[in-house]
């Protein structure tokens, strides 16, 4: 599981949610960005129309933050390969101070995206459900 299986299931979430079209979902999600689509869906989850399930999507919406801000800061922190061994460590301070990071706490941010992705994907109506709504409407 990466980032952009989180980034598109998200798009994917916000387009069930707004009810449009996958090319119109997608250009949208790409203009607001993650965060930005979060908060849209986080708000359509109170309208009426609502076609997703609204406490599965809120509890979605909570696990896409968490594991988008542990992805933005491994994104944005600097980090540094320790010359003893190789591992990586974060650079925490000006004076680059190295500390060092466990595969286990590396993989936090992995897990937490998989989670997402997954949680993400269980919301969104089967193909067959989407056509066969649109010619009932």
């Amino acid at each position: 599981m990466n980032g952009q299986a989180f980034e598109l299931t998200v798009g994917s979430v916000l387009t069930a949610a707004l009810g449009v079209s996958e090319d119109v979902g997608a250009i949208v999600a790409a203009r607001i960005g993650v965060a930005g689509a979060l908060n849209v869906i986080d708000r359509l989850v109170y309208v009426d129309s609502f076609a997703l399930p609204r406490d599965a999507t809120k509890a979605w919406v909570k696990l896409a933050r968490e594991a988008t801000k542990a992805r933005n800061f491994d994104i944005h922190t600097p980090w540094a390969a320790r010359a003893e061994g190789g591992e990586l460590a974060e650079v925490v301070d000006r004076a680059r101070k190295l500390v060092p990071k466990s595969p286990r706490e590396l993989s936090k941010t992995v897990t937490l995206l998989r989670q997402a992705t997954e949680a993400g994907q269980q919301l969104l109506p089967e193909r067959g459900e989407e056509r066969e709504a649109e010619v009932t409407v």
